[in-house]
């Protein structure tokens, strides 16, 4: 089987094949939680890898998650697992607590191996999901290795994101392969607000900024909930407006703009009730509130 990693048709196929459909949130929300701690303690450090036969999750040195056509393989940490978890055959922990005498990977200590039929993750994971995050922490120590970040799957993230209907990050490094000359790096900062005059003064807006923003939040609308791909079918595919948090014209000089913390995802009906009233703009969580009524 060919694999596009940029293609969300071409990895869910990958994912089809290896999980059920009946299972398949419950092991995408596992995938989530992963990705999750891996990016808050390492967002450069991760990455995700198909294969015809298994889907990898990376996170530094380690390949901390494992998706089999038949079961879950999770790496944990060692310490973090309590007496109850070792003795649950659902969770199959090896080597078992007396035979443990060194880790699965000497990059990181105490990490001890377990697999999960997909039909157990439910009930299951929640018992050890502090082990495997601290196994995550510490894996995110580590060096990555040059072939996770080449070989990482963006399509994966999308189609993950798209599943479970609630935004993934993407790591750092990655660039989208349509937009090279994007390249972000939020630690240099990325600047809006210079004016270019044609007839009126027009503030600019960062496209690089606004990427980054959608590569990380995803494209369900924040106040709404609305994805644009789901409701009108392909389309919709990436559509979405970016709100800016402070308006531009309420800080007109040029700027530092952060896309995680000044820029979230709307939709164009929600964009337009928070900037209807131009005496004071509502914000996303007052529309929110107004949804709900």
């Amino acid at each position: 089987m060919e694999i596009n990693r940029n293609n969300i048709k071409s990895s869910s196929a990958i994912f089809k094949k290896l999980i059920p459909n009946d299972q398949i949130k419950d092991v995408l929300e596992v995938v989530n939680y992963a990705v999750t701690v891996a990016n808050e303690y390492g967002n450069d450090k991760w990455g995700i890898t198909l294969k015809s036969n298994y889907i990898r999750l990376n996170v530094g040195k380690i390949e901390v998650l494992t998706i089999y056509p038949s079961l879950l393989h999770l790496i944990l940490d060692f310490k973090s697992i309590t007496d109850e978890s070792f003795s649950i055959k659902e969770l199959n922990i090896f080597p078992g607590k007396n035979e443990f005498t060194e880790p699965i990977y000497k990059s990181v200590k105490n990490s001890i191996a377990c697999n999960i039929e997909y039909k157990s993750v439910r009930e299951y994971f929640p018992k050890i999901k502090e082990s495997f995050r601290n196994l995550i922490i510490n894996a995110a120590k580590t060096t990555i290795h040059n072939m996770t970040s080449n070989a990482h799957s963006p399509a994966a993230i999308k189609y993950c994101s798209y599943i479970l209907d609630k935004p993934m990050p993407q790591p750092l490094y990655y660039q989208n392969e349509n937009d090279q000359d994007t390249k972000l790096n939020i630690n240099e900062g990325l600047r809006e607000g210079e004016q270019n005059q044609i007839l009126t003064n027009v503030h600019e807006r960062n496209q690089i900024a606004r990427k980054a923003c959608i590569e990380y939040y995803g494209t369900n609308c924040f106040a709404c909930g609305l994805n644009f791909e789901k409701f009108y079918g392909e389309i919709g595919i990436n559509f979405i407006h970016v709100h800016h948090l402070e308006p531009l014209s309420e800080n007109p000089k040029e700027h530092v703009v952060d896309p995680i913390k000044d820029l979230r995802p709307i939709c164009p009906n929600c964009h337009a009730m928070i900037h209807r009233n131009k005496d004071r703009l509502l914000t996303i969580e007052e529309l929110q509130l107004l949804i709900k009524q």
